[in-house]
């Protein structure tokens, strides 16, 4: 292991069985230390100096040295040397120092940090102000500049397949953004969030493919990532539809609901509705019943979908008022609660008939945030009471109402704001979440809670239970998805690869499948732990 160090330390190389000194000496601070692939010497770059050296491992002897930004990588080959120079990019024959050829000029200033493809074809950098650009080296051209951050780019570093970029920015505050990009087109595919203070280091392991970041706070992520078995692109909010191979999406063409069949490649659209403009869909646990929802200012809209098991059928429209939030069907389809804006009051309608059933009581609610069906004759919700969340004085409640009734049966504080909740499919017990990370299970029948534990790094955007197993997913702002043991907290699978957070999640019918939609489009997983 070579060892490089600030304020006159030099170089020294250990032996890293015995942990002795093989050799020390006197060098320039150091930046970034590099062996070459026959680890015979070691390139170091010195930003404090202005300098990039080449030295022999074995004696200490400098090969050469030349004028720099502090940034230098070798070639996989070891044959040459890229450096940087201010914006200039120098490509340096490793075996003298001399130039071979200088890279087309960047567009920003500087080179803050710098990476290299394993396979040699492709070198990055990072600058100061937030840009990346990729260069190939074979020709000589730029391939790629894109804007990543609006922060200082700290540290670069590729999969050791070469297909991902991953990039550290520092950011106001001492914070950081991490993103994993697409290294053959620039095109961001992941982002991880967790990780606090400034960066001081920075890699990637090379077999496990877990990525390390180091500082103040270190945490470390795996890059090994599923991949959703389908995507359904634009189709922001979706549903499975009754079964494991159709699912109800949005057309992204017009707003229409539409039926999605998951074939063996690309699902296939189907049926479409008449009626277009949708921006909320839902089915029923049976299957039987599906909605689709046009919310509008003065008054929103409410498409009944009728499922028999062949083609869907538009049967009725219900009229909410006010701007539709989110709606929730009963298990066996036969009723629909709406819920709009946080100044008015929910709805409730037969689906059958369209006739309006009791509203349940609203006494001292501002607030609904979400709810959930405990079996067909109770509900639960997270509500804000007494005052506006806004206000310092309101509270955080879990509500349980009598769903014939609208009577309110029961009510419970919380601390901290909940966000998500899904009940059990026998309505025995419910999961609810927020912003505390956390997910609480709940006794249905008293609220009371069974089982906490920390589930994520940031809030927690949805919950969905599994049919017949016990199983629950939850989604987060961390940008993944993951998979637990409900009654133990034990987390069984992790899904990522999201650039936003997902805000919807459904199991299949039969529980071998998952959709997530609401970060970008929306995908169906078959996640190991499911099979």
């Amino acid at each position: 292991m070579a060892f490089g160090a600030l304020g006159g330390a030099g170089i020294a190389i250990y032996d890293l069985r015995d942990g002795k000194s093989l050799i020390e000496w006197v060098a320039p601070d150091t930046d970034t230390l590099e062996f070459s692939a026959d680890g015979s010497r070691l390139l170091q770059a010195s930003g404090i100096e202005g300098l990039t050296c080449l030295w022999d491992a074995a004696t200490g002897r400098r090969i050469w040295t030349l004028p720099s930004s502090g940034r230098a990588v070798f070639e996989p080959s070891g044959a040459q040397v890229i450096t940087a120079r201010g914006a200039d990019l120098v490509v340096v024959n490793a075996l003298d120092g001399t130039i071979v050829r200088t890279l087309p000029r960047a567009q920003f200033p500087g080179v803050s940090a710098m990476a290299m493809h394993p396979r040699g074809k492709l070198v990055v950098t990072g600058g100061p102000g937030g840009y990346i650009r990729g260069f190939d080296l074979a020709e000589g051209r730029s391939l790629f500049e894109f804007h990543a951050d609006d922060g200082y780019v700290r540290f670069l570093e590729f999969s050791p397949d070469g297909e991902r970029l991953a990039s550290v920015a520092e950011l106001a505050g001492q914070g950081q953004s991490i993103h994993v990009w697409d290294s053959a087109t620039g095109v961001r595919i992941q982002s991880l969030l967790g990780g606090f203070g400034r960066a001081e280091g920075f890699r990637i392991h090379p077999l496990s493919e877990e990525l390390l970041v180091s500082g103040k706070v270190t945490k470390s992520w795996s890059l090994v990532r599923a991949k959703p078995a389908w995507t359904l692109p634009g189709v922001s909010a979706a549903a499975f539809l009754g079964s494991d191979e159709v699912c109800l999406g949005l057309n992204p063409g017009n707003g229409s609901a539409a039926s999605y069949t998951l074939g063996k490649q690309e699902p296939e659209m189907g049926w479409n509705s008449a009626a277009s403009g949708f921006r909320i869909v839902g089915v029923s646990a049976d299957g039987r019943c599906a909605v689709a929802g046009a919310p509008a200012d003065s008054k929103s809209r409410v498409q009944i979908i009728s499922n028999p098991g062949g083609v869907p059928v538009e049967t009725h429209v219900l009229q909410t008022h006010f701007s539709l939030s989110f709606m929730r069907l009963s298990p066996d389809g036969g009723r629909l609660l709406t819920f709009v804006d946080s100044s008015v009051k929910n709805h409730h309608f037969d689906t059958a008939t369209g006739s309006v059933l009791p509203e349940l009581e609203w006494t001292d609610l501002k607030q609904i945030n979400d709810a959930a069906w405990l079996g067909g004759e109770r509900v639960a919700g997270l509500v804000t009471g007494r005052h506006p969340r806004s206000d310092p004085r309101s509270e955080e409640w879990l509500v349980l109402w009598d769903a014939a009734t609208g009577r309110r049966l029961l009510h419970s504080p919380n601390s901290s704001l909940m966000s998500c909740l899904a009940a059990d499919p026998g309505g025995h017990r419910f999961a609810e979440a927020g912003i505390d990370k956390m997910i609480r299970i709940r006794d249905a029948a008293t609220l009371a809670v069974v089982h906490e534990f920390r589930a994520h790094d940031a809030s927690v955007t949805a919950l969905a239970w599994h049919p017949d197993r016990p199983l629950l997913a939850s989604a987060s702002a961390d940008l993944t998805v993951k998979i637990w043991n409900p009654d133990s907290g034990e987390l069984l699978e992790e899904l990522r690869g999201f650039v936003q957070k997902p805000t919807t999640l459904q199991f299949s019918p039969t529980g071998r499948r998952l959709l997530t939609a609401g970060g970008g489009p929306a995908r169906i997983w078959e996640p190991k732990s499911l099979r």
